[in-house]
């Protein structure tokens, strides 16, 4: 009988199925400068099994270099989520990545290369239904012959509708 009372206690989150995110970024590939960008993350429950979900992720950053360089990275990714409980979900994604090098000493060669992402994370949700996600992505650029791996750490702070 306990377990029966207790389980009501989740109701209002449990019809919630669309999240909206934003945060930061911080982004570092192998030997090149880190850069900090912004992160959008939307997220719906088809309502088809109420465990699951589809989300939706972009990435985005640019750097200023010293004489006139440049470095600019942007993502796209999509993935599940699952719900272990009605205030903690996890997360996987998949998808295509691009990064730009601009060095101050040929400023009109430009180094850029494109990879696929993959990462993981944690959205936790609080009774009022505001979230915290923490996330990671990485992948692997090529340039120039030399394999750049990259790490993305992402934070965010949303609202589930």
């Amino acid at each position: 009988m306990f377990l029966f009372s207790t389980s009501s206690l989740h109701v209002k989150n449990s019809d919630s199925n669309t999240l909206i995110s934003a945060g930061c970024a911080y982004i570092k590939i192998k030997d090149l400068p880190t850069a900090n960008g912004i992160n959008i993350k939307y997220q719906i429950n088809p309502n088809t099994y109420k465990k699951t979900s589809l989300q939706f992720s972009g990435t985005m950053a640019q750097k200023a270099l010293s004489h006139n360089g440049r470095l600019r990275y942007a993502s796209l990714t999509m993935g599940p989520a699952y719900s272990l409980t009605p205030f903690v979900e996890l997360y996987s994604i998949i998808g295509v990545s691009g990064v730009s090098y601009q060095t101050s000493e040929n400023i009109n060669k430009d180094h850029s290369s494109k990879s696929v992402s993959w990462g993981a994370g944690i959205t936790l949700t609080s009774p009022q239904n505001i979230t915290l996600t923490l996330g990671y992505e990485g992948n692997y650029f090529k340039m120039e012959g030399k394999s750049y791996p990259s790490k993305t750490f992402i934070s965010s702070i949303g609202y589930r509708f």
